[in-house]
């Protein structure tokens, strides 16, 4: 059989790189935007805007039902067949008539508790009444969320980047117009982007489904609310799993730490997870279905090992640049009042290269459809940075030690994952000196910018 892979470079087999810019230019949008509430708002409004932006990863997954997967799913096997792709979004349609009965439900009974739970270490307590305006913003950007889903579905991603990247722009026009300072402007900034996202793919909407739509909505309307909603409710539980943990780890760090330190914990913690997000964009678009399309286990083997290899090189290079510059990229991206945030970016970004790898094996996992295993090790994840958080705080410990004990929680559960390698080796396989080699580095790394500290 001839070999896919022989007479083509690997790079070149990656639709990585136009991905990855236009990513890499909403992201730079996205960097600007905090820069912005930094300068203006200070370390206070950095902690508000980061525990919004937590609170709606929150409620948008409980509103959401893991829906993102089945809608994507469900257009990609819809593309080209218009009648069915007007019967996902009259199921959408269903979903968010769901989504505005809950969110009222909280709007009547919840808004003080939420308040109290989550947003009273950052706002004072005249301006509760911010939280209905919190829980509605988060409502428009599911929205949002929902319909690039199923466009990405569709493979129309140019309607996919083009929403997302007007919502950032806009969001970032703002900024510099507001110049946000108050509580009010800053839950604005932080949600916007949802709802200047919904007004664009609202237009690709009516363009593009408005006359079929508007015949089909009599038959498809009738039908039980809950009528397709999502079976992969699973998937729902490892986003609300992980904003539950952080929202409680915001309320136990600003409790014991004050205010500052929280801030300089959300800072690190968006710029990692903004990283990651971004170095490892294009393997849910590429590696998933690639991998899925390639049967014979020894192209699977080459093509697993090549993902690896080139993500090894790019985190290889990305926690070099993180610990050499920590400080200028602090300065950069956010204040000089926040630059005794760098030396903890420079001790969180030891473990990227490790979450890079382990993160293409578990993308590897849900090839074979293990949701199970990523979601079960990510909230057992979740439990111990709790517990972690709770041990070091109660203790009066320093706060550097709280980033030490999440890169101890990382290794300690990537060790699950080099098992599933063990175990399912003759699915997937990949040599013993890759392994040796990221933990090699990130132990070195990690004693390197800790002695730092």
């Amino acid at each position: 059989m001839k070999n896919p892979f022989k007479n083509n470079k690997f790079i070149r087999r990656i639709p990585i790189f136009s991905t990855t810019a236009i990513q890499f230019i909403i992201f730079t949008v996205g960097l600007a935007t905090n820069k912005l509430v930094a300068v203006y708002a200070g370390s206070s409004g950095i902690a508000l805007f980061a525990v919004i932006k937590t609170f709606h990863t929150f409620f948008g997954g409980l509103l959401k039902l893991g829906s993102e997967a089945f809608i994507l799913n469900a257009a990609a096997k819809a593309a080209g067949k218009k009648k069915d792709e007007v019967t996902i979004l009259s199921s959408i349609l269903r979903l968010f008539i769901l989504q505005v009965v809950v969110t009222l439900f909280c709007l009547t009974f919840f808004d003080s508790l939420l308040f109290d739970l989550i947003f009273s270490t950052v706002m004072r307590p005249s301006f509760s009444w911010v939280i209905s305006y919190i829980l509605v913003l988060s409502l428009i950007s599911v929205f949002s969320e929902m319909f690039l889903s199923f466009f990405n579905g569709l493979l129309d991603l140019k309607k996919v980047f083009i929403a997302s990247l007007i919502g950032s722009l806009s969001t970032f026009v703002l900024a510099i117009y507001f110049r946000p300072f108050n509580y009010y402007e800053l839950t604005f900034i932080a949600l916007s982007s949802g709802l200047f996202s919904s007004i664009t793919l609202l237009f690709f909407l009516y363009k593009d489904f408005f006359q079929e739509f508007r015949i089909n909505l009599k038959s498809h309307f009738g039908v039980n609310i809950f009528f397709n909603l999502p079976k992969s409710l699973v998937l729902m539980i490892h986003p609300i799993a992980a904003a539950i943990s952080l929202l409680i780890a915001q309320q136990i760090i600003g409790r014991n730490y004050g205010v500052d330190n929280l801030s300089f914990f959300m800072v690190v913690f968006m710029l990692i997870n903004s990283g990651m997000t971004l170095m490892m964009s294009a393997v849910r678009m590429h590696f998933l279905p690639k991998l899925g399309m390639t049967k014979l286990v020894s192209e699977r083997n080459v093509f697993f090992r090549n993902y690896v290899s080139l993500y090894i090189f790019l985190s290889f290079i990305a926690v070099l640049f993180l610990i050499s510059f920590s400080g200028l990229i602090i300065d950069t991206l956010y204040s000089i009042d926040f630059i005794e945030a760098a030396p903890y970016l420079a001790l969180m970004s030891s473990t990227v290269m490790l979450k890079a790898f382990l993160w293409i094996v578990a993308f590897a996992a849900w090839e074979k459809n293990r949701f199970n295993f990523y979601v079960i090790t990510e909230c057992i994840r979740e439990f111990f940075f709790i517990i972690m958080c709770l041990f070091l705080s109660s203790l009066g410990i320093n706060f550097g030690f709280i980033f030490l004990g999440i890169i101890g929680i990382d290794i300690l559960i990537s060790f699950f994952w080099i098992g599933y390698l063990w175990y399912f080796k003759e699915e997937l396989s990949i040599n013993r000196f890759f392994i040796f080699f990221v933990y090699s580095f990130t132990f070195l790394c990690t004693a390197f910018t800790y002695y730092r500290i």
